[in-house]
C-alpha cells in the first residue's frame, strides 16, 4: 500500500518532475494538487511534463462478454483534489483499437468531493470476450486545470432574443452538414 502525491507542475523547474511517491502516513499537502491512495501492489506510472496522465490498472480478474460492460475496481482512492483540477478517466487507445474495449462514459469525471474507490466502466464492442487480470492496464487518468464559470438563469424572453443573435440559432445534431 502506498500513497502517490501529485504536486503542481512548474515548467520553470529544471527537473520537470511533479509527481513522487511516499510510503509514510504523514503527507504534506501544502504543495500538492492531488493525493491518491493506492491500495494495490502496482505502482502508478510517474507523471511528468511529457505525459497528460497515468495508466491505471484493474484490481480484479474478470471478463467482459462482447456487447457488455463491467464496472472494474482499480484499488485507487483520491483523498484530496485541488478544486481547480479536473480529473478524468479515459480509454487507452491500444485497448480500443486492438480489442474494441473502451471507457463507456469517457471521459469519466472524478469530482473533487468524491472519496470512494475509482472504478472504470469498461465496454466491450469487440467480437470476442475480453479477459483481464489484476494488474492489467485498463484506462488512463488525466489531469487538467478547470474553469468554473458563473452561471446566470434567464427568463424565456431573454432566451428567445438570444436566438436572434446567432447564425445557428437552435440548429443542432448535424444541421451544419458534413462538408
Amino acid at each position: 500500500m502506498n500513497r502517490v502525491i501529485i504536486a503542481p507542475y512548474n515548467p520553470f523547474e529544471s527537473n520537470g518532475i511533479y509527481a513522487h511517491k511516499e510510503s509514510g502516513v504523514s503527507v504534506n499537502l501544502k504543495n500538492s494538487d492531488i493525493e491518491i491512495y493506492n491500495s494495490t501492489q502496482y505502482p502508478l506510472d510517474q507523471i511528468n511534463a511529457d505525459n497528460t496522465g497515468t495508466d491505471i490498472r484493474s484490481n480484479e480478474d474478470c471478463e467482459i462478454l462482447p456487447g457488455k460492460w463491467k464496472l472494474v475496481k482499480t484499488g485507487l482512492f483520491i483523498s484530496y483534489i485541488n478544486h481547480h483540477l479536473d480529473v478524468q478517466i479515459r480509454s487507452r487507445s491500444g485497448l480500443a483499437a486492438k480489442k474494441g474495449v473502451f471507457v463507456l462514459n469517457s471521459p469519466g469525471t472524478i469530482d473533487a468531493s468524491y472519496r470512494g474507490e475509482i472504478c472504470v466502466i469498461l465496454m466491450n464492442l469487440g467480437d470476442q470476450t475480453f479477459y483481464m487480470q489484476q494488474g492489467d492496464r485498463i484506462a488512463q487518468m488525466t489531469f487538467s486545470m478547470r474553469y468554473a464559470p458563473g452561471i446566470s438563469f434567464v427568463d424565456s424572453e431573454i432566451y428567445e432574443k438570444s436566438k436572434e443573435n446567432t447564425n445557428r440559432s437552435t440548429g443542432g445534431f448535424g444541421s451544419s452538414g458534413v462538408k
